[in-house]
């Protein structure tokens, strides 16, 4: 218990330091964090004004709504919370303010967290510097904390007195810390504690991390900004995970189509960098990567267009669009690197594919005949629908899906029509054995084009309709691009974008991979399914009055939300990651 009590007041500090915020009247050496930590470091975080964003959330509406609703109740119970609270009070009753104060106001310059290569034990060394906005309460706790660790480990405590005449006091031999310059030092050892105040003093002989040229390189993809901002080893990364990331392999063919290129990238980089951004109404998270994509193994081409304007196509908008994701892939390419980037265990799944894929295609290899006329540029959309034909609603209602591929040859074209005459069979088998209502192929022109679509023999009428009534399949080329919707409704909105004037706006993006999904619609297509989420909660064990205000209170929140995008961008000499969430 003592230890615990002991390691509390020590770490006290640190902790401290994460609510950091700089203030608008902040002086030059309150930046450049990492000009303060040594060279050499595995990770780092930085941090300047966090404790503004977290000021500004606990005063919004958002917050107030939170606290007042039940739905914490729960999360109240529990023990772990209970000790939290504990623990809150007696520091807050021991340094006469409040936890959000002392915070605000002790730590509201910059704050770099590090970890280094150990010289003996296993474990990496940790270094933490922060910079205090108010100087005179920073002395205040200081001495108050010097006072409890007198108090509980007189003992373990020893001072000790660094070249220039810095002072540092060490705690069991475990954690050093002192101030240099008006910046507070913890360390793990008293060898890293006394580079941290050499540096601080302007001793030219411990090189910084600022002057690290991978990390210079690496955070110059960042740019300026950005609350919080860290970088990290591959080689950290690689211990850490004991050789499992980045993975070499997949076991996933999915993952391995959507991930790939991303993974062999770190695996190729020798630092990543990272930055948590806060706005007033989005907050984004960026992962740089650096490296020359063009360099990467020929098996990893396939996840690159030679330029940003082959790149993925522009995702277009419509009416009650859900989510969109676009892509560019060579799926020719990737095909036949296929042995080199999934696990060896999963290959005898490609071969049953293909001779399934016989049966339909004889004569015709996969890999060299069908996928090269495919495209290499695609979007997937999903949208709710008005089942306008329909005279009912289904029991489960599902968004509207669609395919849009390139299809610059007639080649093309006949695979996809192949494709879509033969997820039709598929579906009028299945809605055979269930006893609905078969699909009759036929077509329209619309906008210039023409749609091939399935319509029912009998129009369906009634509530609760069977999960087959959210199909009617149609397909339909547009100039150089081929569609296949499991919607008649979005089939036509689409073809009259791409034959609309507004096309261009939206033709081509510069992204490798974006994926956009609209908080309203998607919130809209599951409260029109909530029934189906309740049941599925109550099954789970959750009282009914819970589910239905737990449910209600997502949903609440997802319409107060506008959009999450997330992006990869390959620009100049290395690859770019970026999620935001943005609200209204």
């Amino acid at each position: 218990m003592r230890a615990s009590r002991l390691w509390g007041a020590v770490c006290l500090v640190g902790v401290l330091s994460f609510g950091s915020v700089r203030p608008s009247g902040a002086d030059e050496h309150n930046a450049g964090v990492a000009a303060r930590l040594p060279a050499g470091a595995l990770a780092t975080v930085e941090v300047e004004g966090l404790a503004a964003v977290v000021e500004r959330l606990l005063a919004s509406d958002y917050a107030a709504d939170l606290q007042q609703r039940s739905l914490l109740a729960p999360l109240r119970k529990t023990e772990g919370y209970r000790r939290a609270i504990a623990a809150k009070r007696m520091v807050e009753y021991y340094y006469g303010m409040s936890l959000r104060d002392l915070s605000r106001d002790l730590f509201g310059g910059s704050i770099g967290v590090a970890l280094y290569p150990p010289e003996d034990d296993e474990k990496p060394e940790l270094l933490i510097v922060a910079h205090p906005s108010n100087k005179k309460a920073f002395d205040e706790v200081l001495g108050r904390t010097r006072t409890l660790l007198v108090a509980v480990a007189a003992d373990k405590m020893r001072e000790s007195k660094l070249i220039d005449g810095t002072s540092l006091t060490a705690v069991d031999d475990k954690v050093y810390f002192g101030v240099r310059e008006g910046w507070l030092v913890v360390a793990t050892t008293e060898r890293l504690a006394g580079q941290a105040v050499a540096l601080l003093g302007g001793d030219g002989e411990v090189p910084s991390l600022a002057e690290d040229d991978a990390y210079r390189r690496v955070t110059k993809r960042l740019g300026r900004g950005g609350v919080i901002r860290g970088t990290v080893k591959r080689a950290f990364l690689e211990a850490a995970s004991k050789g499992k990331f980045p993975p070499s392999r997949f076991d996933n063919a999915l993952a391995a189509l959507l991930f790939g290129g991303i993974f062999e990238m770190m695996g190729e980089s020798s630092m990543l960098a990272w930055s948590l951004g806060v706005a007033e109404n989005d907050v984004s998270l960026t992962l740089a990567i650096p490296g020359d994509v063009a360099r990467l193994p020929e098996r990893y081409a396939g996840y690159f267009a030679d330029s940003n304007k082959d790149a993925a196509p522009g995702i277009p908008r419509i009416k009650g669009e859900i989510a969109g994701l676009t892509m560019y892939r060579d799926l020719a390419s990737l095909y036949r690197g296929r042995e080199e980037l999934m696990e060896e265990r999963i290959l005898p799944n490609f071969d049953k594919f293909e001779s399934g894929l016989g049966n339909l295609l004889p004569g015709k290899s996969f890999a060299e005949d069908v996928l090269p006329n495919l495209g290499k540029r695609f979007v997937i959309l999903a949208s709710t629908q008005s089942y306008e034909h329909l005279d009912g609603k289904p029991g489960v209602q599902l968004p509207a899906f669609a395919l849009v591929a390139d299809s610059s040859s007639p080649d093309a074209s006949d695979l996809y029509q192949l494709l879509f005459q033969t997820v039709v069979s598929i579906g009028n088998l299945t809605v055979g054995k269930r006893g609905g209502e078969p699909w009759i192929m036929t077509g329209e022109q619309y906008e210039g084009v023409q749609i091939s679509y399935c319509r029912f023999l009998n129009r369906p009428a009634g509530e609760e309709l069977p999960f087959i009534n959210n199909f009617t399949p149609a397909s339909a080329l547009v100039k150089d691009r081929y569609i296949i919707s499991s919607s008649l409704e979005l089939c036509r909105q689409l073809v009259g974008h791409y034959q609309g004037k507004d096309t261009p706006a939206t033709e081509n993006s510069d992204d490798n991979v974006k994926l956009l999904v609209q908080a309203d619609t998607l919130a809209n297509i599951l409260d029109r399914n909530k029934h189906l989420l309740e049941a599925r909660m109550i099954q789970e064990g959750t009282p009914a009055p819970a589910a239905k205000a737990r449910l209600a209170f997502a949903l609440e929140w997802l319409t107060r939300l506008d959009q999450f995008q997330l992006t990869s961008k390959v620009e100049g000499d290395g690859l770019d990651l970026r999620a935001e969430v943005s609200w209204k």
